[in-house]
């Protein structure tokens, strides 16, 4: 809670390290990270932890290059930092240089809060078959897509919030093309239901 990230934030040293492990109940601890972030630490990287053979993966956060690849003149409709993750300006967590999730940027075209990083996708399909499909029920902004494009799989995202969906198809096409993939050309590899 923001009461605790304050408390750690006081009795903690400059330059101290803060390792947080969330819960099984809310496995991305993203509103963990919120807190921390507005108190005034910097959110840097993450560590995938898969519990069934004991493994620690480590990969950075995504760069604003890798999260915008493809979002640029898609007709999507870029926010401030501020408007992205829902904070006020001025705040330790907007003024924080390396908040990143487009936090301190003017504009922001993928604004999804918690991009994964398309290494670490590429990573947990290492033991999908060639010939499997690959299916995203929760979207977001595309990695597994893209992680499917670099890979070879067949992919199916799904998500319920159409400006997701917009920004995932965006990247899922640039990278698409980059590796020659899919034809691009054609709307028939998205379908965006009616509301």
């Amino acid at each position: 809670d923001p009461a605790q990230a304050k408390e750690i934030y006081r009795v903690l040293i400059p330059g101290a390290y803060v390792a947080t492990i969330p819960l099984d109940s809310e496995p991305l601890g993203y509103k963990g990270a919120c807190n921390l972030e507005d108190v005034g630490f910097e959110i840097r990287d993450a560590i995938l932890c898969l519990r069934n053979n004991d493994a620690f993966y480590y990969v950075p956060k995504p760069s604003r290059t890798e999260r915008e690849a493809g979002c640029q003149g898609k007709g999507l409709k870029p926010k401030t930092g501020a408007q992205a993750v829902n904070r006020k300006e001025g705040s330790a967590g907007m003024n924080n240089p390396r908040a990143g999730s487009g936090r301190t940027a003017k504009t922001v075209y993928n604004f999804h809060p918690t991009v994964k990083p398309i290494n670490m996708m590429k990573f947990l399909l290492r033991d999908v078959p060639k010939d499997s499909v690959v299916m995203d029920p929760f979207m977001g902004s595309g990695s597994t897509g893209i992680a499917c494009v670099q890979k070879g799989r067949s992919f199916i995202g799904v998500d319920s919030e159409l400006d997701y969906v917009k920004i995932a198809d965006a990247r899922i096409r640039h990278w698409a093309k980059l590796e020659g993939e899919w034809d691009i050309n054609s709307d028939s590899n998205v379908k965006i239901p009616d509301k």
